[in-house]
């Protein structure tokens, strides 16, 4: 059935393709020379998703292919990955006014579970992350009819990361002229990281003890501080309160006292 849609979607497909039967593999140099833009499959049980992960070939499921031939256009592909690890893979972000470093802490863990981020309101943005529903941005989402855009806390995302799975945004719903030290306060109560611990216990411990710093040149607010500080311990790692009990040290610029430290 899917080789039918790929025969008969020529205009909006370009790239050579290769059925496999099952059981069927490709080696990386037949990848490599017959020049595959990209790899579909419903899983990641296959010799080549590493290689394809480091070599930046996209690698996705068959709704892909179906979703390709309905728009008559190739759409955006991260949506479609098979990895169960992008467990935000439906989730298209865009920031309000909070500091430049929560943003990026956002957008960063965002994107390693699979999400994709933009810094400006467009159609494919699913969620607004504001603790303001007086600034423009939640003003414009709100004024148009039968909006689909979330406005949430920033409380979801940080939640949703720690645990690596997607949370309801009800709770977490930015209301409309209400108190957000309220809502969080509220969210502090409900502790939903703690209540699912073992969420937390399953996931893997890849940094296996090693230990971090983390830069003062950064200039993390207390809130990006912590959920980094989370997300490291949640993978096995520890971090360092002094540079000198560190392995690793995580810095914004080749330059600075601790940096050279470091080095």
């Amino acid at each position: 059935e899917m080789t039918s849609s790929l025969v008969g979607s020529e205009m909006c497909i370009r790239d050579r393709y290769e059925v496999l039967e099952n059981g069927s593999s490709i080696d990386k140099e037949e990848l490599i020379i017959k020049e595959f833009t990209h790899i579909l499959s419903n899983n990641i049980n296959f010799e080549l998703y590493s290689f394809a992960q480091e070599n930046m070939i996209p690698v996705s499921t068959s709704d892909f292919i179906y979703k390709t031939v309905e728009l008559q256009r190739q759409p955006p592909i991260r949506p479609f990955s098979p990895d169960p690890k992008h467990v935000l893979k439906d989730i298209h972000v865009c920031v309000g006014g909070l500091p430049l470093s929560d943003k990026e802490a956002i957008f960063g863990g965002v994107r390693a579970l699979g999400g994709c981020f933009s810094d400006t309101l467009n159609k494919f943005v699913t969620h607004l992350i504001s603790t303001d529903s007086d600034e423009d941005c939640c003003i414009a989402v709100n004024s148009i009819e039968d909006c689909k855009i979330k406005i949430v806390l920033p409380n979801w995302i940080d939640d949703c990361l720690k645990l690596r799975k997607k949370l309801d945004e009800t709770p977490y719903l930015l209301e409309d002229g209400g108190s957000v030290i309220e809502q969080q306060e509220k969210l502090k109560e409900m502790d939903v990281v703690n209540k699912d611990a073992k969420s937390i216990k399953a996931q893997a411990k890849f940094l296996n003890n090693k230990r971090f710093y983390i830069g003062k040149d950064l200039e993390l607010t207390q809130r990006s501080h912590d959920l980094i500080v989370v997300l490291i311990e949640n993978s096995g790692g520890v971090v360092e309160n002094r540079l000198n009990d560190a392995q690793f040290y995580i810095g914004k610029f080749r330059d600075g006292d601790e940096y050279r430290k470091a080095s």
